[in-house]
């Protein structure tokens, strides 16, 4: 079957595999898709790497300090009912710790790097100078203190 029937006014009555599957070969060999999909899977094994991390290291350490092995056993009991918060500290946990590790690890990074590329920047002027007597004056100044000159 070489062909498929379609009611799409802007394909026309018509479409041949061939050409459906060139245009999907277009699509996906973009270089957005592939960077989302190297993207999403690199967050994946990150995402393994932080829980790891906060499941075997940070959370005993946080335990030993409020003497509770395990956090998700920190609970509050009012009035009978039982709020369970020690889940809720290890996911804030987890999340400053991917905060943190995407700060230092890709944004610091990332903005040294722009820096280096585009190399030191002049500021922003804050003064110049008077067209007629030669003195350093504010740059939204409208008339020079020093000779009195209107300035354009």
């Amino acid at each position: 079957m070489s062909l498929i029937v379609a009611n799409c006014r802007e394909y026309g009555p018509m479409l041949h595999v061939r050409d459906i599957l060139n245009n999907f070969k277009k699509f996906i060999l973009r270089g957005n898709v592939l960077d989302l999909a190297v993207g999403v899977m690199m967050g994946s094994a990150f995402t393994a790497v932080v829980n790891a991390l906060v499941k075997d290291l940070m959370t005993p350490i946080v335990g030993a300090i409020v003497k509770t092995p395990n956090l998700s056993e920190l609970t509050l009991t009012i009035r009978g009912s039982t709020i369970m918060y020690g889940d809720f500290v290890s996911a804030l946990v987890s999340f400053l710790i991917i905060a943190a590790s995407i700060y230092f690890f890709v944004i610091i990074p990332m903005n040294m790097f722009v820096e280096r590329i585009r190399g030191p920047q002049e500021p922003n002027p804050t003064t110049k100078k008077c067209p007629e007597c030669k003195s350093e004056i504010p740059i939204d100044a409208t008339r020079c203190a020093h000779c009195a000159i209107q300035l354009p």
